[in-house]
C-alpha cells in the first residue's frame, strides 16, 4: 500500500481487492464463485469517487483488517 500513502492527499485511491475463489480456466472451474460474482467488490472498487475509502484490502464481505 505504499502507492496509497504516497497519493493519501490527492483524489487518486489505491485499494486492493480479492474476488475470492471464483471458477476460471485456471483453477479447471472448481471455484465456488462465478465470474459475475468475483467482479462485483472490483467493479465497486473501480467506480469509487474521490471520497471513497483509500489504503483498504476489500472482498466482496467487506474490507479486511490487516
Amino acid at each position: 500500500m505504499s502507492y496509497a500513502k504516497e497519493l493519501w492527499d490527492t483524489p487518486i485511491r489505491v485499494n486492493a481487492v480479492d474476488p475470492g475463489w471464483v471458477k476460471t480456466d485456471i483453477n479447471h472451474g472448481t471455484g465456488i464463485k462465478s465470474v459475475e460474482q468475483g467482479a462485483a467488490p472490483i467493479i465497486t472498487m473501480a467506480l469509487l469517487n474521490t471520497d471513497g475509502p483509500t489504503a483498504t484490502f476489500v472482498q466482496d464481505e467487506g474490507a479486511l483488517h490487516w
